[in-house]
Parts: structure tokens; sequence; C-alpha cells
């Protein structure tokens, strides 16, 4: 099990964020194109974090709607960094000069970064990166050790190139935490922003979301629910395929993992051969749409890690569902690579 952070639950995408993030793209191509009014309304409702010294990015942002000669700045789906550089958003050192953040992109604590209301589901987007990505790191940590005791029991001598990597796995696992604990501190006070809009009657939704049709914004609430992590890494590969733009945030090795919980779960299941023969891209569609099914069934995390483990078969109606699923990618590839069959 794993926790998740998340609006409404994720066993089918987010789709209140999603319709969020879709919606803004609007707004976010008036702040690309440099329109001042935009430029001042992200400034304005910008939320500086209290553990950053020195942060300059609100400033910098703004000199965007007064100068037309500045290079372009970035829109992430968390923020804005208004022509900052990664080599110098860091703590002050010596002098006048700025340290390099932990690593590229680690924005939580950068002095460049600007958020605020408007970038929350996409704080919820990196949250879950985060979390995905540590997941990750402990299972290396894990293989390591195991890794660390086969040899030296082997050898009876201590493995210095392995006790190496093992330090250095753990200070990056440390610098992860850090950044994510750093990243729910930015949240924990956008969401007071939200908090403060209510208290004095304004309508928090239309400062944190545009008008939807069909979208009802009382449906988007944040919280952490505990989830198996097959959830977590469905969620972010899912949210790639929907959200394109989320694609740079998610760590490497997200896809690879999903699909291995999910074969695990084919393979106790006898259904291992279904989807062998996709295409990469194809078999991702394909197992998108199957972990929707699952979740939908199992939804509670120790009983999604039954049907992993085996202890708990798939009924014949989610069987039929997989293999419906399947059908459908097949049906969406060209009709020269359509060479797969199975049993009804």
């Amino acid at each position: 099990m794993t926790w998740h952070y998340n609006g409404m639950r994720s066993a089918k995408l987010n789709t209140s964020v999603q319709a969020a993030m879709e919606a803004r793209s609007e707004a976010h191509d008036r702040l690309a194109a440099r329109d001042k009014d935009a430029i001042e309304e992200y400034a304005k409702d910008a939320v500086v974090p209290d553990f950053v010294e020195h942060h300059v990015g609100v400033g910098m942002l703004r000199e965007y709607g007064q100068r037309q000669d500045l290079s372009p700045f970035e829109i992430f789906l968390h923020g804005i960094c208004p022509g900052g550089s990664c080599s110098s958003g860091g703590e002050k050192g010596a002098g006048e000069r700025f340290l390099a953040v932990w690593r590229e992109r680690a924005c939580s604590g950068c002095r460049y970064r600007v958020t605020g209301p408007k970038f929350l589901p996409g704080i919820q987007n990196r949250i879950n990166n985060l979390m995905a990505e540590l997941r990750l790191a402990e299972q290396r940590a894990q293989e390591i050790s195991r890794t660390i005791e086969e040899k030296e029991l082997q050898t009876g001598k201590q493995d210095k190139a392995l006790r190496t990597i093992q330090r250095s796995e753990s200070r990056f696992k440390n610098r992860l935490s850090e950044e994510l604990a750093k990243e729910l501190k930015v949240q924990k006070m956008v969401q007071e922003v939200r908090e403060m809009a209510f208290a004095e009657g304004n309508s928090a939704d239309s400062l944190l979301l545009p008008v939807v049709p069909g979208f009802d914004p009382a449906a988007l609430g944040y919280g952490f629910t505990q989830v198996h992590e097959f959830e977590l890494f469905h969620t972010q590969v899912k949210e790639m395929r929907l959200l394109p733009a989320s694609v740079a945030e998610v760590p490497q090795g997200v896809e690879a993992h999903m699909k291995k919980l999910l074969k695990m779960v084919l393979r106790v299941n006898s259904l291992a051969e279904l989807t062998a023969s996709l295409p990469d891209r194809e078999e991702t569609d394909a197992f998108i749409k199957i972990g929707d099914v699952l979740l939908e069934r199992y939804p509670e995390p120790s009983e999604f890690q039954q049907l992993i483990e085996g202890a708990v078969k798939l009924d014949q109606p989610t069987l039929e569902n997989v293999r419906t699923e399947v059908r459908a990618a097949i049906a969406s590839m060209p009709k020269a690579a359509r060479q797969i069959e199975f049993a009804a």
C-alpha cells in the first residue's frame, strides 16, 4: 500500500482535475502570449512559500508585463519559471552567489517558481509524481540491499562498490523526501488561500477554476487516500495520456512499473498472452483501460494485493470486460498489425 494525493479518488482518472486543466488552457495561452493583464493576474494570485528565502519569481514575472525583450518563460502544470535557472534557484551561497537546486526541476524550494491557486491541480499531480518516484527509489534500495547481502554472504567480504551505490541511493531518497515535504507545504499554503476565500464570502472555485459547462467545482476536493501502489502508478500513466504537459514531470519507470504490476494480475489469471503481441503504445492504452476495470471492481488496497498474489481471482464479468478492452485496443491498430487472437 501507498499514499496517493488526490482530488476525488482516482480509480478512474481524476476527471475534475482534467477538466480544470483543460479549461485553464486559454488563460495559460494569454499568459504565454505575455498578455499584461494575465501576467498581473498570475503575479497577484501567487503564493510565495515561507521557507523559500530570497524569492524573486513574482517580480521577475511582472517584468514580462513591462518588457518585450526578455527570453520566453516556461509554464508547467504546477507553476511558472519566469526566466530563472536551476543553476541558481537554490539557497544563497558565498557573497552574491546562489547555489543550484539539488537537481533539474527541483521546483519545490526554488526561488524562481511562481505558483498559486490556479496551479492546484498541477501541484497535486507533482505530489503524486514525487510519491511514485519515492516508491521506485525505495524498491531500488531494497534490491540493492538484497544484492549486497547475497554477494557478501558468498564472498565473506564487504562489497565496497555496492555499498557506495547504496549510500548514493540513500542520499537520493533523502533529497526526494525533502522535495516532497516542501511541495506538501506549498499545497497546504495554496489550500489555505482557497479556504480564506470561502471565509471572506468569495467564490474560491472561481478563484481556482474558470467556468466550464458540465463541470462541478464542488467535486474538486483535495486530501490523502490510502491506495494500492498500482492505483498511484495507473493514475500517473493515465494523466500522461490525457494531459500531455504532464509527461515531462513523470519519473522514469512509472509506466514500466504500472505494466509490471498489471501483468502479474494477468499472469495469475492465465491471461498473460492476452496483450503479449500488442505494440507498446497500444499495450499502454489497453493497460490503462484494464486498470480502470480492475480498480472499479477491486478498489480496496488489500483486495487488490490479493489479486496480484493470486489469492483472489477475477470473476467472469471482469474477465470479459478485460477481454473487451483488449479487443478495443486491437481494433484501434492499423489492419496490417492485427495479428492477435484469443479465445472468447
